[in-house]
């Protein structure tokens, strides 16, 4: 029987060849293994001898394998689609794969598919995605530096979390960990909040009242001195918008304190800050008129709109920053909430702030409570638009006089608290530890989480320290 390349024999043969004698690959450009290779054939064909050319037999081989280093890899169908399922998944969210990363996660089953190393996975991949971008360290939909990169794909997952650990964001992505702690550790916009864990500058929430007093507070603390220490600054305030950043040394608390409030108009060396040249600071102060922080710029967009949705906040949000919630805190600040879904300027509402107040003040016994528990607008005034909790907490936000709105974040869950002017809560945590020591509950973190959860006074449950602190300050109301 004739044997040649073209020949549908020979090319099932081979790969039936290649099965049974070569799961570790075949060497394409060897002498040796031809020879080799010709006598198995002989051993399994009665002794007929293999009569296509070599050229023919590696071209029939190269027809069915991939090919990496030199060697020719028989990679069956249900691997491929095994592998276009995975990268087709994750890509549809993420941007870059990382050979080292894919490979370290799934080497048992790539190994036992006859892909032995990163290499051989970089061709497969090339085979199964042509049109996808492909670097020597990652392939997919993003181009340029590993550091950009791994960069972007790190804001990409970051989201409304305020922690990320070197283990999470590994297992969330195909990086490799030594990749991501580079980019972690040198970016700026990284901060460190303990070992292994990090926020993003944006999830950092200081209001511009609070960034004011910061500012003011540390010129006086320059004033005759060639030198202070950051840690002088009074940041309870801060702590209290940002709980989960708490740590005994609030490095995370001060490395943002300074980016966010006082890099226009001092320098800084570990805690120490020294004012800077009057030189540099009117450059300092020219760039930063000259680009608007994601904050002022989503304000801008408010105050420009007599209507708007969430939606298209989220949309223009997301052109310029990745700032999760810049859309929210902006929304609130600048407009009034009707629902879930609209926004709407001052002019389209008429509150009687006397009246409101009133209402309110029936409802709220003491000097707070959480806004889930507002279940009736029966003796609210009429205000050009149907009451609700969105409603009830822009007003509480921007317009009574009796009454604010307090929440350890900006959100869409009517997570927060309606709160007298005139009590004397330090800050958020005073009020937590407040309600709980009037809850006659066990004072265990498990119990106190979810009792604070459950009342709608926090949207997710603290971490144990911010527990503990709680806790603390509740035993000292009992």
């Amino acid at each position: 029987m004739g044997n040649f390349a073209g020949n549908d024999f020979l090319r099932d043969a081979l790969l039936q060849l290649l099965r049974r004698h070569y799961e570790k690959g075949y060497r394409l450009d060897s002498p040796i293994e031809m020879k080799k290779l010709r006598r198995k054939w002989q051993e399994e064909h009665g002794g007929e001898e293999l009569r296509a050319s070599d050229e023919a037999v590696r071209k029939a081989i190269a027809s069915f394998t991939v090919s990496a280093g030199g060697m020719a890899y028989l990679i069956t169908q249900d691997v491929k689609d095994w592998l276009q399922f995975i990268v087709m998944l994750y890509l549809g969210k993420s941007e870059a794969i990382f050979y080292e990363a894919f490979f370290a996660r799934h080497q048992e089953k790539l190994t036992k598919a006859h892909i032995f190393d990163e290499q051989i996975l970089a061709v497969v991949f090339e085979e199964i995605f042509p049109r996808f971008h492909y670097g020597k360290a990652y392939f997919g939909k993003a181009q340029g530096a590993v550091s950009d990169v791994v960069r972007h794909e790190i804001l990409d997952v970051w989201g409304e979390k305020t922690l990320w650990t070197y283990e999470q964001l590994e297992q969330r992505l195909y990086i490799p960990l030594d990749a991501i702690k580079q980019v972690l550790g040198q970016q700026r916009e990284f901060l460190w909040v303990a070992e292994g864990t990090y926020t993003h500058i944006s999830r950092v929430n200081i209001e511009d009242e609070v960034k004011e007093n910061l500012r003011q507070e540390a010129q006086k603390l320059s004033q005759g001195r060639d030198f202070w220490s950051i840690k002088e600054l009074p940041v309870d305030d801060v702590l209290a918008a940002n709980y989960e950043l708490e740590t005994k040394t609030n490095s995370a608390i001060y490395d943002a304190v300074y980016a966010l409030c006082l890099e226009a108009d001092f320098d800084r060396k570990g805690d120490t800050l020294t004012r800077k040249q009057q030189e540099q600071h009117d450059y300092a102060q020219g760039k930063m008129a000259q680009k608007m922080s994601s904050i002022e710029r989503m304000r801008e967009y408010c105050r420009s709109r007599d209507v708007c949705t969430l939606s298209e906040m989220q949309r223009v949000a997301r052109s310029f920053t990745k700032n999760t919630v810049a859309h929210l805190r902006a929304g609130a600040e600048v407009m009034v909430r009707l629902d879930k879904e609209h926004y709407v300027s001052d002019s389209y509402v008429n509150f009687n702030i006397v009246g409101t107040d009133e209402a309110i003040s029936r409802i709220v016994m003491g000097d707070y409570l959480a806004l889930r528990e507002f279940v009736t607008f029966a003796h609210f005034p009429e205000c050009g638009a149907e009451w609700n909790l969105f409603l009830l907490e822009s007003y509480c936000r921007r317009f009574s006089k009796e009454f604010r709105f307090e929440t350890s974040e900006f959100n869409s869950n009517h997570v927060g608290t309606v709160v007298r002017r005139a009590s004397s809560f330090r800050n958020y945590n005073d009020l937590l530890a407040d309600a709980v020591a009037h809850a006659n509950m066990e004072l265990k973190r498990q119990t106190v989480g979810q009792f604070l959860y459950d009342s709608g006074y926090i949207g997710k449950i603290p971490i144990d320290r911010q527990l503990d602190h709680i806790i603390k300050l509740a035993k000292a109301r009992v």
